[in-house]
């Protein structure tokens, strides 16, 4: 991934994560050239010949209660995390953005782009409807995360982080 340094404090912060032993540069930005950057940076690293595993999450509001639908918060926030020789995140606020980069749309259309993550496939509805991204290949991660963790047909604990924890 390319370091991109040039830009001002207010539309884009580098920093590098560490995972255990991974270190993972994480891009968080509002500036359509710095997301632009990040995935030619990305394609750059990765032979198009084979598939390509992305994380992918958006953020969004919930919607009050006893508002119509029309008035529902749109995806303010998309989250890529790509591993392997290209370990990296771009966060990316979407609310901020004057238009959304032609290589970002073509990068999510793209069906060798496997696009994974647990509720991805309503993150990929989300982005579609709120700002025109079509995602190619979304792979929801819950039914086959559950199996491995033996959770399937368990109730799991859900953390809403707008509300406290209440412990019992």
């Amino acid at each position: 991934m390319p370091m991109i340094m040039s830009y001002h404090a207010c539309c884009l912060s580098v920093s590098t994560l560490r995972f255990r032993s991974v270190e993972i540069e994480t891009t968080v930005t509002r500036d359509a050239a710095v997301a632009d950057a990040w995935v030619r940076g990305l394609r750059a690293s990765h032979p198009r010949v084979a598939p390509f595993i992305v994380g992918l999450d958006c953020k969004w509001n919930k919607q009050p209660t006893r508002s119509p639908a029309w008035m529902a918060p749109k995806s303010a926030v998309l989250q890529l995390c790509a591993g392997g020789g290209a370990t990296g995140c771009l966060v990316l606020q979407l609310l901020y953005l004057r238009h959304v980069p032609e290589i970002l749309r073509e990068f999510l259309r793209d069906p060798r782009v496997q696009l994974v993550g647990v509720g991805v496939v309503e993150a990929a509805a989300r982005l579609a409807a709120d700002h025109g991204l079509v995602c190619a290949a979304p792979v929801e991660l819950a039914g086959p995360c559950d199996a491995y963790l033996g959770l399937v047909g368990r109730d799991k604990l859900t953390i809403t982080w707008r509300s406290p924890i209440a412990w019992a």
